[in-house]
């Protein structure tokens, strides 16, 4: 049942991103050129599907390892979603802030 509450949080942080960006770590840190790079680039878009995309997977990995009778499986679903996630977002943020728009 835990997983599930943690795959609900994953997807409101989602639509939370999506509608206030400077929720997302370091972002208000950003020079004003930089934020315009990141909006432009579609940021907060990016950083909304992959906590949905995390929310998501961690639902399905409940559902996943109780249909499959392993419930050791959704502590380690949830692991990866967690390590993949926050891998991704460094890696999406990073490019999405520093591209530059000609």
């Amino acid at each position: 049942m835990k997983f599930l509450i943690i795959g609900i949080i994953f997807l409101a942080i989602g639509i939370l991103v999506k509608i206030f960006p400077n929720l997302l770590a370091g972002y208000s840190n950003l020079s004003q050129r930089e934020r315009e790079n990141s909006q432009t680039n579609s940021l907060p878009t990016v950083a909304c599907l992959i906590f949905t995309l995390m929310g998501l997977v961690t639902i399905v990995g409940h559902f996943a390892s109780v249909w499959l009778n392993q419930p050791e499986l959704d502590s380690n679903i949830s692991m990866i979603v967690i390590l993949g996630g926050a891998v991704a977002l460094v890696v999406f943020s990073n490019l999405l802030t520093n591209k530059r728009i000609s």
